[in-house]
């Protein structure tokens, strides 16, 4: 049960509707604010540990508090695009009754225990409903708590909290038809099928670190999704996340299989401001 705001609080939450919010993108790489207008980045030195998974995304919670107070954030929203290199996802159709939030969050327990077991222990799942879709995230409970607290001690206000590739996959809601989408990321690719911009299914393939090994995982995790679908789209668009990976040979072994493989324009996805942050990102001289 939460403690009844203060009169302070809800004022200083009220204060933030009146400004712009901030915006930022959280990788293993790198974390990038976007705020009034200003863009700021900081990197993590060369062998900085993203493992265990839950470490990783605290540590970037601790560089977006730092960004923070470097831009002398206060009483503000703030917009969270999260990597997908820390998200366990989950896609699931509802039963045809009509379910309780209560019966959701059940139904998502169950479903990710019996995937994960006991590793979902300090993992916190949130969920949005599409129709009978059902699309949920999990993602590590202390890195949520931190960056909840520390907004809080700023006076800010965590306005939305979301993973890459539904931001990125969004960007391609008007593709007609069935597709899948590879979001390519340095150590992890996240795939995705889609109906008519509705996701259908959703798997994170992680490389380890190994760019030439996951470059030759993940085109065989996506026939073998496909094939466990029995599902005969054969459509890919693929989303160069982070511009690490040989896409050439990637796209000529994916056409040799059958695949008709597209990489998504950056024009495409220049009304995202995710993506438009990733780019500044890859600029050089990241402090």
């Amino acid at each position: 049960m939460l403690s009844p705001p203060t009169g302070r609080l809800v004022l200083s939450r009220a204060f933030t509707a009146l400004h712009a919010p901030c915006r930022a993108l959280i990788t293993p790489e790198a974390v990038a604010l976007e705020c009034a207008g200003k863009q700021l980045k900081l990197a993590r030195p060369p062998g900085t540990p993203s493992d265990p998974l839950a470490d990783g995304l605290t540590q970037a919670v601790g560089d977006l508090l730092t960004l923070l107070d470097q831009a002398k954030v206060q009483g503000r929203r703030v917009q969270v695009v999260v990597s997908d290199a820390w998200a366990r996802p989950l896609v699931e159709t509802l039963p045809d009754r009509p379910a309780t939030d209560l019966a959701i969050d059940t139904l998502l327990a169950t479903h990710y225990r019996k995937i994960y077991g006991d590793l979902m222990t300090g993992w916190r799942c949130c969920w949005s409903q599409h129709n009978a879709r059902l699309v949920g995230v999990a993602w590590p409970a202390a890195a949520l708590d931190a960056l909840q607290t520390g907004l809080a001690q700023r006076d800010c206000v965590l306005a939305s909290a979301k993973p890459l590739g539904v931001v990125l996959g969004a960007r391609l809601a008007a593709e007609p038809g069935a597709c899948w989408l590879a979001v390519v990321a340095r150590a992890h690719v996240s795939l995705m099928r889609l109906q008519n911009g509705e996701l259908q299914d959703w798997r994170v393939v992680s490389g380890m670190g190994d760019v030439a090994s996951l470059a030759r995982q993940w085109p065989l995790q996506l026939a073998r999704q496909a094939s466990s679908r029995g599902d005969a789209c054969r459509a890919l668009v693929i989303i160069d996340f982070d511009a690490a990976h040989d896409l050439p040979a990637t796209r000529k072994n994916l056409l040799e299989a059958g695949w008709s493989a597209r990489v998504c324009a950056g024009t495409e996805l220049a009304a995202s401001w995710a993506w438009r942050l990733q780019q500044h990102l890859q600029r050089p001289h990241v402090a």
